[in-house]
């Protein structure tokens, strides 16, 4: 399977979990090749994601294509656009960027996926150049009316607003029907499209204006920060498929909203918090500094949360500590990192 992702230097430890999270949920036959389209990502760093091969093996490619990152940049800081950040433009490039693979699933690095990728390989797409999530109704509640004008103009309705976080690629069908030059002059002439009608473009608008009729759909348990915030009904089923150790069935969480970054800002800890947490202690990042993780892991923790969830954060600790060899440390570690925790003001 060819997996995308896209990232700089600073968000390299949720690609790092996002690959944990990949490789623990795989099968045994499952192969995987990642391509990561990077602008800055160091070499010290680039090893510590090789590292991941522990785990299982893999195959990883690095691209850092100036024309596309320098043009993604320019997109960020036209008047409409200055609120995404550039590497949500580098998304449009894709099938350009990895025009020579027949298909590629795409993934944005601040999810962790808790099931079986393969599942996406098993939709017919053989007429379809892109596959993607659709969204339910309340996740599509802050479309408005003019944008939804603006859809229907494409031939869309609302409901056919897309997931820009999970993109399956048909790259070799794409190129059946059009050339290199006509992809990317038809992804220009839509941004300036966007752009003449006073519109901040995303992704998805982009695409769903270019592939139109050829957009295949799938409906599959994406936890999304909409559902986080609103205690959607999308959580029980994804605690249901973890719990029932269901891989089978697509689950994946999205940390997508500002206020859910495990590695920043958390406003409600809860159950996903701490599966992010399983993932990510297992990478070489997490390793290397634990001591600072669990400063952070510990200071967005609140008196409530650890009322709520006191069973959990004891059990992650466990997780956590585990690979370190001297007994008397892990124990001094674990007793230091708990009486932390537990006696926040």
């Amino acid at each position: 399977m060819d997996i995308c992702l896209i990232s700089n230097n600073n968000y390299i430890n949720y690609v790092s979990s996002l690959i944990v999270s990949i490789l623990k949920n795989s099968s045994i036959d499952d192969k995987f090749s990642f391509h990561i389209i990077e602008s800055d990502i160091t070499d010290y760093n680039k090893k510590k994601i090789i590292e991941l091969k522990n785990i299982k093996d893999f195959q990883i490619y690095f691209y850092k294509p100036e024309k596309y990152i320098n043009k993604a940049k320019e997109l960020s800081t036209r008047k409409y656009n200055k609120y995404w950040h550039y590497t949500l433009f580098i998304k449009l490039f894709i099938p350009l960027i990895l025009k020579d693979l027949d298909n590629v699933l795409f993934l944005d690095s601040d999810q962790i996926v808790l099931s079986r990728l393969s599942k996406f390989y098993e939709y017919d797409i053989s007429d379809s150049y892109l596959l993607a999530v659709r969204l339910l109704e309340y996740n599509l509640s802050w479309i408005n009316s003019n944008l939804e004008n603006i859809m229907n103009s494409l031939g869309a309705n609302k409901n056919d607003y897309i997931n820009g976080g999970i993109l399956l690629f048909n790259i070799k069908y794409l190129y059946t029907n059009m050339t290199f030059e006509e992809l990317e002059n038809k992804i220009d002439y839509t941004i300036n499209y966007f752009e003449k009608i006073g519109i901040g473009l995303t992704e998805e608008l982009v695409f769903l204006s270019i592939f139109r009729n050829k957009i295949s759909y799938i409906n599959c348990n994406v936890v999304y920060g909409t559902d986080i915030n609103n205690n959607s009904p999308k959580l029980i089923k994804a605690i249901e498929l973890l719990e029932s150790n269901n891989k089978d069935e697509i689950n994946i969480i999205h940390f997508s909203a500002k206020n859910i970054k495990p590695l920043s800002n958390y406003t409600n800890i809860d159950y996903y918090y701490n599966i992010f947490w399983e993932y990510f202690i297992l990478t070489p990042f997490f390793k290397e500094n634990t001591m600072k993780y669990m400063n952070l892991f510990g200071n967005n923790i609140s008196k409530s949360d650890i009322t709520k969830l006191k069973s959990n954060f004891t059990e992650i600790i466990n997780h956590i500590i585990w690979w370190i060899p001297i007994k008397k440390i892990r124990v001094y570690i674990r007793s230091s990192i708990i009486n932390k925790i537990y006696d926040i003001n």
